[in-house]
């Protein structure tokens, strides 16, 4: 009897644990997409200024021929 409702503890606390990670996981990659969405335009301009060169066509910039995609 005393196995049965120790048993009972040990597979009600795994499966609210397995809950709980599985939720906070889903919650976690929702938060993390919408935060790189923020982030990523930024990091794209901060790495354009740095190399000078444009991320969609590949020119260098300030030339002459100025690319109008930025």
């Amino acid at each position: 009897m005393i196995y049965k409702n120790i048993l009972l503890y040990i597979i009600l606390f795994l499966s609210i644990f397995s809950m709980g990670y599985a939720i906070g996981r889903r919650i976690g990659k929702k938060e993390g997409y919408c935060e790189s969405e923020i982030i990523i335009p930024i990091k794209l301009k901060q790495n354009m200024m740095q190399s000078s060169f444009c991320p969609i066509c590949c020119r260098k910039l300030n030339e002459i021929n100025v690319c109008d995609k930025i």
